[in-house]
This record gives C-alpha cells, sequence and structure tokens, in this order.
C-alpha cells in the first residue's frame, strides 16, 4: 500500500495510550449511571444477588452490575473512581 511507509501501524502500546486518553477524557466529565437504568436490569438483578463474587469488565460509568460488592476492571482511572 502506496502510503504505509509514511503511516506506520501504531504500535500495541500507541494503541492503549491513545485508548487511555480517549476514555479518560471521556468518562472525567461524565456521572455515574445506575445499573437498574438499563433494561437489562431484570436479568441481571437475580444473578448479581446470588454472586459470591462479581467482576465487571470495561463498564466506564455504564455499569450493568450493582456497585456495591463488584469488582471492575477498566482502562480509565477516572471512570474507577
Amino acid at each position: 500500500m502506496a502510503g504505509r511507509a509514511n503511516n506506520p501501524e501504531p504500535t500495541g502500546q500507541q494503541v492503549l495510550e491513545i485508548n487511555q486518553r480517549f476514555y479518560d477524557g471521556l468518562w472525567s466529565g461524565a456521572r455515574l449511571v445506575e445499573p437498574d437504568r438499563f433494561n437489562t436490569w431484570p436479568i441481571i438483578s437475580p444473578l448479581a444477588r446470588q454472586a459470591k463474587f462479581r467482576l465487571e469488565a470495561g463498564p466506564g460509568l455504564r455499569p450493568r452490575l450493582p456497585v456495591e460488592g463488584t469488582f471492575f476492571a477498566d482502562i480509565s482511572t477516572p471512570a474507577l473512581a
């Protein structure tokens, strides 16, 4: 491809940094939306109550599981805060 030499594919680290900046900016000005506001809540709620441990990956500020008692993993520190 003709333009590839001038615009090489970003490295994994560069992609991570780009995503981190994007999501930090996105979530730093947002507010939490509680999981019961989503149409999935009637399905998730009984399952969440029964679970001994809960982990949600990448929820940003739109978690689908109850905040209390759930562990969260996200690229964005502002989202986790």
